[in-house]
């Protein structure tokens, strides 16, 4: 009699309401190439007061994403349905579901209607409506920080990616993922943001980019040419931070030893191609760096932290 009276008291709260608030949710991506469809993820969250316990209640969510441009209320895309759910969500719990094909016209403010659908004993809803602001790809800036390595400064959505570009090239020499770029030739860079969520589009990597790049930065990078190889040994960054790189286009096994300017022996290691050396630990100064093949030395090096 109990479980049935607590029960009968959660159906006539759900029913009637005694919160003003029962769903908040939000939306992503913040950017979105202008004239393009994006899937969205809306993640809807219960602040009813209530559980829906698993089993016992089933609920869905159905999303209409409006534009607003003009005063006008025109549906992107169609309302979307989310499947039926059965394993509960309580009070405060979040849901995140995929609303496929928005399309975005460019940088615009959506008005999106999301309600919570469920049965629990009785059917009903709790909507919410508002704002989500969609913004064409942002103009960048980078810097040298650490010293040697261009680093994106500009906070993105996860749906994008940083382009680097080289003394002014149409070409990307390099695309991240996390906004740093340890370049290995000396030049200046410039960056511009990539937007990669376009599903539509084929290959899916293939979206836009931000229509002007950052400023520039001038990275220079110790190079040393080994005599009688076609191969280089770059050592980055020059001042050193927290890690070193020796980066070679040998194959073979090398070796290389980092010394203070008094010939103590501080870092010593077999290598092919690339070593990572950690010299974080290390007080500033001035310091030696060798490179040998067989014990034959073929590159030094003056580095300072």
């Amino acid at each position: 009699m109990k479980k049935l009276l607590l029960l009968l008291i959660s159906i006539i709260t759900l029913s009637t309401g005694f919160a003003q608030t029962y769903v908040t949710f939000s939306a992503s991506p913040v950017y979105g190439c202008p004239n393009t469809t994006h899937d969205v993820n809306v993640t809807v969250k219960n602040v009813s007061g209530i559980n829906l316990p698993a089993g016992a209640s089933s609920y869905s969510f159905s999303v209409t994403f409006y534009d607003t441009t003009g005063g006008g209320q025109t549906i992107l895309g169609s309302t979307y349905t989310s499947p039926t759910y059965t394993d509960g969500v309580a009070n405060g719990a979040s849901k995140t579901v995929t609303v496929p094909n928005i399309p975005f016209v460019g940088a615009m403010v959506c008005s999106v209607y999301v309600a919570l659908n469920y049965t629990y004993g009785v059917p009903g809803s709790f909507p919410v409506s508002a704002n989500y602001t969609v913004q064409s790809p942002p103009n960048l800036t980078i810097a040298e920080n650490p010293t040697g390595t261009v680093s994106l400064t500009t906070t993105l959505d996860a749906a994008y990616s940083t382009q680097f570009y080289l003394n002014g090239g149409s070409s990307a020499v390099n695309t991240s993922t996390t906004g740093s770029y340890t370049p290995t030739v000396s030049g200046t860079y410039t960056a511009k943001a990539y937007e990669a969520y376009n599903v539509n589009t084929v290959p899916s990597t293939v979206g836009c980019i931000s229509a002007i790049p950052s400023g520039p930065v001038t990275i220079s990078v110790t190079t040393a040419i080994i005599a009688g190889q076609n191969a280089n040994v770059s050592v980055y960054p020059n001042p050193m931070t927290s890690s070193l790189t020796i980066s070679t286009g040998i194959s073979y096994k090398l070796t290389y030893e980092l010394s203070d300017m008094n010939g103590a022996l501080l870092r010593a290691s077999d290598f092919t191609s690339v070593a990572n050396v950690n010299v974080e630990s290390l007080k500033a100064g001035t310091y030696l760096l060798v490179v040998k093949d067989n014990n034959s030395k073929i590159a030094s090096y003056k580095l300072v932290k």
